[in-house]
């Protein structure tokens, strides 16, 4: 059985949500911390069909290889829980992303307007303000502040000839 990611219906509809059975089998599945998952091995085309023949090989070699950790069975059994968290992953990605993006474009509204609002103070001039408002001129010093662009230097004039030949 090849195992193809499912193309978005034509209609524009997402993917079928999970099954509460699917649901409960990804609800037990651990969890990686970002070092773990950097180390995984990234996945390349035919990945599949080739663990499949090499599983096979494997059983057929009947004991002649014998590779630490590796079985023909292991390798079967990692191709049906791919085959059985491909459709969870791709049923839940269209709303991840959905509810990531849109939360992005939260966070860049709210940091726009922290941004004016610091803006709009310093603009004031008004020292009790900026002084009511230095909480937040401190987070962006902090958090956000590019620093203070250098300004390009001044173009250096040709040197004067003062009187000698010319050419």
């Amino acid at each position: 059985m090849k195992t193809k990611r499912q193309p978005a219906p034509k209609n524009g509809s997402p993917l079928p949500l999970p099954t509460q059975h699917q649901l409960e089998l990804t609800l037990g599945l651990p969890t990686y911390k970002t070092p773990e998952i950097r180390r995984f091995l990234r996945r390349v085309d035919g990945m599949e069909d080739i663990a499949r023949r090499t599983a096979e090989t494997l059983a057929k070699a009947d004991g002649a290889i014998i590779v630490p950790r590796v079985t023909p069975e292991l390798l079967r059994e990692a191709l049906a829980r791919i085959a059985e968290l491909r459709p969870i992953e791709e049923g839940l990605y269209p709303y991840y992303r959905r509810a990531y993006e849109n939360r992005l474009a939260q966070d860049s509204a709210v940091m726009s307007s922290v941004l004016k609002v610091w803006r709009v103070v310093q603009a004031s001039g008004d020292e009790a303000l900026i002084a009511r408002f230095r909480f937040l001129g401190d987070w962006i010093a902090r958090h956000h502040a590019r620093g203070p662009r250098a300004a390009a230097p001044a173009p250096v004039p040709p040197p004067a000839n003062n009187g000698g030949p010319t050419g």
